[in-house]
């Protein structure tokens, strides 16, 4: 994310999906009920769940998150603030993203344990993934002189924009109607492997329309 961060609202929308991508390797996929060999009690009488066993590794990976999420955002203010000639202002939008996911996660985690841990992995996924779509339709729009891409990369962002669309409403419905280990290989594994896909093709895009780039300051618009 800090790679192809850039400048104006796609720095902020990067930068969100940033604070994302962390909770998905740190919150598991939950599991059906006696379809994962040696967690074949591991829900009891729900239909799905988190297993118990990874329960303690969560609560210490989203406290971590946390704390590091908290540091850097306090150390972004104090760096922004020093550069001084607008630059906090500039940066505001990203700081308050950051503040308020940070915030959300906190209080989901201390307060609704059990929901955060049955949806997070998801709910983390789907923003993620959905920023990175309206990220490349920002890039397909983008009509600065520094910046305007080639037809074909306006189409390329258009393609990889709807399918990662159409990508997360299929994971979504798979999720919603219990189906998530059918297979093999399981649908829920496809669509988040098709959504990598995208973002790699996304990110290849990218580096080859900003490889010339300046690296941008920190002040960079």
């Amino acid at each position: 994310m800090l790679a192809l961060s850039g400048r104006g609202r796609q720095r902020a929308l990067l930068d969100a999906a940033a604070l994302f991508a962390p909770l998905v390797a740190l919150v598991p996929t939950p599991i059906r009920a006696g379809s994962v060999p040696g967690y074949e009690e591991a829900c009891g009488a729900a239909v799905s769940c988190v297993p118990t066993d990874t329960l303690a590794d969560i609560d210490v990976g989203v406290a971590t998150y946390l704390i590091a999420g908290a540091l850097t955002v306090v150390a972004a203010v104090v760096a922004t603030v020093i550069a001084g000639g607008g630059t906090f202002a500039r940066s505001l939008p990203s700081l308050a993203i950051a503040a308020a996911v940070l915030l959300l996660v906190a209080l989901a985690w201390l307060f609704a344990r059990d929901a955060f841990v049955a949806t997070a992995h998801l709910a983390a996924a789907v923003a993620f993934f959905g920023l990175i779509a309206v990220v490349a339709v920002a890039n397909a729009f983008d009509r600065s002189p520094r910046a305007m891409p080639t037809r074909w990369r306006r189409a390329l962002y258009w393609i990889i924009a709807t399918a990662m669309a159409a990508d997360i409403v299929v994971l979504v419905t798979v999720v919603v109607v219990g189906n998530t280990t059918a297979g093999p290989p399981p649908p829920v594994l496809v669509g988040k492997a098709v959504a990598l896909l995208l973002f790699a093709v996304f990110w290849v895009v990218q580096s080859i329309e900003k490889w010339g780039d300046a690296n941008p300051s920190i002040a960079g618009r």
